[in-house]
């Protein structure tokens, strides 16, 4: 969760749990504005590495967690990442690599086009 400057925001305090407490996550989310100009967020999909988390999130919450087979790895100045799914909807998956230069040289050209002539 992040707050609108970016920074962390605490969801609870206490100890944290050294298997539990870093794990692999992806959401993939909408954000919508209603016809009322409220806006929202809606998670398509919420996949997460640690069984208990998906399990703890579903049963609390009422979250669609799903578990996932998740690999971060550096690799150069790339990242790479992989993800599969292992349920439920066993199967689904991807994989992606950022490559920070050209999203930068991206977002440089993006704040180019859209500036007032």
């Amino acid at each position: 969760m992040t707050t609108s400057d970016s920074e962390p925001e605490r969801v609870a305090t206490g100890p944290s749990v050294p298997w539990l407490g870093t794990f692999a996550e992806t959401n993939v989310r909408l954000y919508a504005v209603d016809g009322y100009g409220r806006r929202g967020v809606v998670f398509r999909s919420l996949d997460a590495s640690r069984l208990w988390v998906v399990l703890g999130a579903r049963a609390t919450f009422g979250l669609p967690y799903c578990w996932a087979r998740m690999r971060i790895r550096r690799v150069g100045t790339d990242m790479e990442y992989t993800t599969t799914r292992r349920w439920p909807g066993r199967g689904v998956g991807a994989q992606l690599v950022v490559r920070p230069e050209r999203a930068r040289s991206l977002a440089a050209a993006h704040s180019d086009r859209s500036a007032p002539r």
